[in-house]
């Protein structure tokens, strides 16, 4: 007799489940497991030296995301590892059966929600002293003490301003009136904890003339000098050289390309090159401008011939900017606008900056302030003030960032 057939819509059987994880099996994983929280101190501790190597850093370096942004992946790989979200059922470093079998589901979420703490707070422990937008970081505003006359620098009846030094902060040039001339003056000092010595005229000889000169920048090695001359026939920037900070400086020469529409009436001055001397900032006072505004210049190498100058176009307006003073690869601005000094900053040395913000703790309100230097580590700037009833030279330490 033949045997009834099974209905054609019944289901086949369901197969066996997988046995669940063994104790031993499980016990296997211990060592795997042991190795990503291996991986897990290793993340933090480079997480930590990129803090350290950060907060060294400039605020947009990329060597500030090379050094910090690994251990950070490292921690939330490791994150994922507690989430399950690395296991794999066959052939991976961590099985997830073995995985999820071994901790529990709120104690994963315990251990995902400190390590993505961690790294909130490693990230906000580096970015202290910035603001943080999507893709860049942004730095604060350079602040400052109090501001302090340079006493041993300033004459009590005479102008004295647009002071520049040296990368070592020994050597400071300036434009004085004493001497009942507009001259540039120079003082030293043998360290940062001595004196400066009293200022002169007379290593400068050829500096001077019986024109105006005004508003002299120094290189960080004090070899190259670029300065304002008031000349009958040639107004505007002028440079000057020397072999050593110990020789006396060499014949002034015009310099063309610092001086933009000379031959259509545009004055230039208040040139300022930065310091690996990749960039020159201008004022520029010409029948294309709204006043005196700021213009901008690059080139390769120092070798090379500079570029054509750019207006930058976002910080001018129709009063006068003037006394720039550039600094961080190009990325950030000292300059005075009005009778007060701004900081302006931009993403890069190619893009706008953004708006400006006055250097508050450096302006007085009822006088003008100009001639901002920062020193090459950013700890200290010098600038000019009208807030004594003359014209002086103070100094300010930075505070923050």
């Amino acid at each position: 007799m033949e045997e009834p057939r099974p209905p054609t819509d019944a289901q086949p059987p369901a197969p066996e489940a997988d046995p669940p994880a063994s104790p031993a099996s499980i016990e296997a994983l211990v060592p795997k497991r042991r190795l990503w929280r291996v991986f897990a101190v290793i993340g933090l501790a480079i997480a930590a030296a990129g803090l350290a190597a950060f907060r060294s850093l400039t605020a947009t370096d990329p060597l500030a995301a090379v050094w910090t942004m690994p251990g950070l992946m490292l921690l939330s790989v490791y994150r994922a590892f507690l989430s399950g979200g690395l296991g794999v059922e066959a052939g991976g470093l961590i099985p997830a059966a073995g995985l999820r079998g071994r901790a529990s589901p709120a104690r994963r979420s315990r251990w995902s929600r400190a390590l993505w703490g961690l790294s909130l707070a490693l990230g906000g422990a580096a970015c202290e002293d910035q603001r943080v937008v999507i893709g860049a970081f942004v730095p604060e505003r350079p602040r400052f003490t109090a501001p302090e006359k340079v006493a041993a620098l300033n004459d009590d009846v005479a102008r004295d301003e647009d002071p520049t030094l040296t990368g070592d902060l020994l050597e400071i040039h300036f434009m004085s009136e004493r001497g009942a001339s507009q001259d540039i003056w120079v003082s030293r000092r043998a360290d940062l904890d001595s004196p400066w010595e009293t200022p002169t005229v007379e290593l400068l000889e050829k500096l001077n003339s019986a024109d105006k000169e005004d508003t002299p920048g120094i290189s960080n090695d004090g070899l190259r000098l670029w300065f304002f001359r008031g000349a009958e026939q040639q107004t505007g920037i002028w440079m000057s050289e020397r072999a050593s900070r110990g020789d006396p400086w060499g014949d002034p020469f015009f310099v063309e390309a610092l001086n933009p529409g000379h031959e259509d009436g545009t004055q230039a001055m208040n040139a300022h090159v930065d310091l690996p001397e990749l960039r020159a900032v201008v004022g520029l006072n010409g029948p294309e401008t709204q006043g005196w505004d700021l213009a901008i210049a690059s080139r390769e190498s120092p070798a090379d011939a500079w570029g054509e100058f750019v207006p930058i176009v976002e910080l001018n307006d129709a009063g006068d900017q003037l006394a720039p003073f550039l600094f961080d690869d190009g990325r950030q601005l000292f300059y005075r606008s009005g009778d007060d000094l701004f900081w302006a900053w931009r993403p890069g040395p190619n893009d706008a900056f953004e708006a400006p913000e006055p250097l508050e703790e450096l302006n007085s309100p009822d006088a003008r302030e100009n001639d901002p230097y920062l020193s090459p580590d950013g700890s200290v700037v010098f600038f000019s003030s009208e807030r004594s009833g003359g014209t002086d030279i103070y100094e300010a330490r930075r505070i923050a960032p």
